[in-house]
This record gives structure tokens, C-alpha cells and sequence, in this order.
């Protein structure tokens, strides 16, 4: 698959049953608020984009909101071992996802 911000955000979305609009809305809801935070950092992991262009995908917001995201994911992964094992899968899950399986 190739890694683009909406192609990371199809899969973490697939994967989390979390709809993509919802991750593009400014829901604060935890289970939206997580799945938004999760894709930018892997986003960021895998394709490299800037904070700015992830932000934009996600529509409204800026890169420092992205930059809070990556380091909220970052924080969870250090100090919640289920938390961190449970982005691992997620993060690998993505990785190894092609384009036919976010269809």
C-alpha cells in the first residue's frame, strides 16, 4: 500500500471501526480523539509527510496539533504497556495492509 495520510487514516479507521469523516470532524469523542491522534503519528511514521500536510488531510488542523498527537501517542506507548502493544498491532496491521484491503 502506498503510504498517504488518507490511506493510513482508511486503514486506522477499518481497523478501529471508527468512520474516516468522524476522524475529519472535530469530534472530541475519546474512541474518534484516539483513532485521529493514532493515524497522524503513524502517518508521520511511515510516509514521512509534514506535520502541516497530515494536518491538513484531517482538515482544520494545524501542525501543532499533529506535533500534540504524535507526542499524546508517544506518552501512552511509554507509560502503558497494553496501551503499547495494542499500537503495535494497530501500527503493523497498517503497515501490512494493501490497497485493496481498505476498499
Amino acid at each position: 500500500m502506498p503510504y498517504t495520510t488518507e490511506n493510513i487514516a482508511k486503514a486506522v479507521s477499518k481497523l478501529l471501526s471508527v468512520p474516516v469523516y468522524l476522524m475529519k470532524h472535530p469530534t472530541r469523542s475519546r474512541e474518534t480523539v484516539l483513532a485521529r491522534q493514532m493515524a497522524m503519528c503513524i502517518a508521520k511514521t511511515l510516509n514521512g509527510d509534514s506535520l502541516g500536510n497530515i494536518g491538513a488531510y484531517f482538515q482544520r488542523i494545524n501542525h501543532t496539533t499533529v506535533m500534540h498527537a504524535i507526542r499524546t501517542i508517544q506518552n501512552l506507548c511509554d507509560t502503558d504497556e497494553d496501551f503499547r502493544d495494542y499500537y503495535r498491532i494497530v501500527f503493523e496491521k497498517v503497515k501490512n495492509m494493501s490497497v485493496s484491503d481498505i476498499e
